[in-house]
């Protein structure tokens, strides 16, 4: 583990012909899980079956991006913001002070050196920090955190969303989706594809 500077992500995005200002201009697509999640379960009138569920769902996930990883011969990559401007959704801070996974992806930038307006990466190796992926991916599903992760080895951007859903964000979409959609068909039923010429429609 290993922190990065906003300039070398930068730097790095360059070289994959990513610009962190024009990610969401460009074509991308999107694997979601058939349940219909949006921002995870409740955090104020929390249901056991229903958080078990959550946390059962984004197994799924995980397999799937461990599975992709794998096939696609890469484990490094940096967890940063990206195109966001904070690590946090801007929700009210004393309500999130209550939420575990907001505790805890606060506790590790910190413990790290890294602030919520910081432009600073932290770069890991996914196998032996696979608890910090799932962690970063839950906070995007509970719609707490803006982290996602770059894998510049391929020129990746993956970003975990309240919709329960993984974007990814690359000049190589042809081939990357071709991977990404042998797996899904292959191996996980209860995840589906779908593609996009852009996220947002208003930028």
């Amino acid at each position: 583990m290993m922190i990065v500077t906003g300039e070398y992500i930068t730097e790095k995005m360059w070289e994959s012909q990513l610009k962190r200002q024009e990610i969401l201009r460009m074509p991308y697509f999107g694997i979601y899980h058939e349940t219909d999640w949006d921002g995870g379960f409740d955090n104020d009138e929390q249901n056991a079956e229903e958080i078990d569920r959550f946390y059962s769902d984004m197994k799924d996930i995980g397999a799937f991006l461990k599975g992709f990883t794998t096939e696609m011969g890469v484990s490094d990559c940096i967890i940063s913001k990206n195109h966001r401007y904070r690590w946090f959704e801007d929700w009210n801070k004393n309500a999130l002070k209550k939420i575990d996974i907001y505790i805890w992806i606060k506790d590790f930038l910190s413990e790290n050196g890294i602030r919520n307006n910081s432009s600073k990466g932290i770069a890991i190796d996914i196998n032996d920090d696979w608890q910090v992926v799932m962690k970063i991916i839950e906070g995007g599903f509970r719609y707490i955190s803006c982290g996602s992760f770059f894998f510049s080895q391929i020129g990746l951007v993956i970003e975990p969303t309240h919709n329960f859903e993984l974007l990814f964000f690359t000049k190589d979409i042809c081939r990357i989706r071709t991977v990404v959609d042998n797996i899904i068909l292959s191996k996980y039923n209860k995840l589906h594809l779908y593609e996009r010429d852009k996220w947002d429609w208003t930028l």
